[in-house]
C-alpha cells in the first residue's frame, strides 16, 4: 500500500464527474435556477415521460409518449414511494430501444402544477446566439443532401432558420445589430471540402 492511501475509496462528487459542455448555448440564470431547483425538489425529474397513477394522465414527455405510442410499457411498483410522490419506474420499449417511464401518484391540481413547470422550465433558457452559431455551423457541414435536411430532422433547426441566425453576425462573427442600420450587403461563404455554403451580414 502507498504511504498516505487507504482501501476506502470515497464516491466522486457529481461537480466532479458531471462537467457542463461549454458548447452549450442554452444559458440560464441564479434566479431561474434557483426557481428550477424548488421545481426538482417538489415535483422530481420532469424531463422524460411521467404518468400520474392516481389520474391515468401524463404529466410530463406528452409530445415523446405521441411518438412512442406504439411502444410497449413495463413499470415496476417502488417497495416504498419516493418524497416527490413517484411509485413506480419502468420504461417503454419502441422499436427495440427503451425510454424511461416514472409513475406518480399526486392529486390533479399538484399533477397540473408539474404540468405547466415541464412546459416552462424547457423554455426559460436563453440561447447564447454565438455559441448557438458555431455550433450549428460545426455540425452543418456536409448535413444538407438530396436526400434532406439531416440537421433539421435531428436538432429542430432547419435551413431556413440557421440562415436566419447567420444573417445576425459579420465576416469577423461578431453579432450585427439589424436594430440599427440592418444589413447593407450579405457574403456568401461556402465551405471548400463539403461544399456547404452559408450568408452572413455586412452593415
Amino acid at each position: 500500500m502507498i504511504d498516505g492511501m487507504t482501501t476506502e475509496t470515497k464516491p466522486p462528487k457529481p461537480a466532479d464527474i458531471i462537467r457542463p459542455d461549454p458548447a452549450n448555448p442554452n444559458r440560464m440564470d441564479a434566479e431561474t435556477k434557483a426557481m428550477m431547483a424548488k421545481s426538482l425538489a417538489e415535483f422530481g425529474d420532469l424531463g422524460g415521460i411521467v404518468l400520474n397513477r392516481r389520474t391515468g394522465m401524463l404529466v410530463g414527455g406528452h409530445q415523446r409518449a405521441d411518438v412512442l405510442r406504439d411502444g410497449k410499457l413495463a413499470v415496476t411498483d417502488l417497495q416504498d414511494p419516493e418524497p416527490d410522490g413517484t411509485v413506480a419506474r419502468g420504461h417503454l420499449e419502441h422499436l427495440g430501444r427503451r425510454y424511461a417511464v416514472r409513475v406518480v401518484d399526486w392529486p390533479e391540481d399538484k399533477a397540473h402544477a408539474a404540468l405547466l413547470a415541464a412546459n416552462r422550465y424547457g423554455r426559460l433558457g436563453q440561447d447564447d446566439a454565438t455559441l448557438l452559431k458555431d455550433l450549428l455551423e460545426e455540425l452543418d457541414c456536409g448535413q444538407t443532401t438530396d436526400a434532406g435536411d439531416l440537421l433539421a430532422d435531428l436538432t429542430g433547426f432547419d435551413a431556413a432558420e440557421r440562415e436566419r441566425l447567420a444573417l445576425q453576425f459579420n465576416p469577423d462573427g461578431e453579432p450585427v445589430d439589424l436594430a440599427e442600420g440592418g444589413v447593407a450587403d450579405v457574403t456568401l461563404h461556402k465551405c471548400p471540402k463539403c461544399g456547404f455554403s452559408f450568408e452572413d451580414a455586412k452593415q
